[in-house]
């Protein structure tokens, strides 16, 4: 695994990655706060289709479609590592 920490929102999120990095088990109550944590990955509308995002995600979880870059949520594991490579700053996790 390359990282953990890309993403997190909160101290629920923190506790989950540092304890999969220690090898520990996170407990239920932990993990039934970050399910309950609604979120998404959100493209602005300044996108410019350039399709870096698209290459750069490992999920296949980006297509080009008509109106712009579309996320497919069953395959996006919300890493965020898209992001990266956007040169106009257009995907953030919300």
């Amino acid at each position: 695994m390359d990282s953990f920490a890309v993403g997190m929102q909160s101290f629920e999120e923190i506790e989950d990655n540092v304890n999969r990095f220690e090898g520990k088990v996170t407990s239920g109550n932990i993990l039934e706060k970050i399910k309950r944590q609604d979120r998404h990955l959100h493209i602005a509308d300044w996108c410019r289709r350039c399709g870096k995002c698209v290459e750069s995600c490992k999920q296949n979880a980006l297509s080009l479609g008509p109106e712009g870059v579309e996320v497919d949520e069953n395959l996006c594991v919300l890493c965020g590592y898209c992001s990266a490579y956007c040169p106009d700053f257009c995907i953030k996790i919300i």
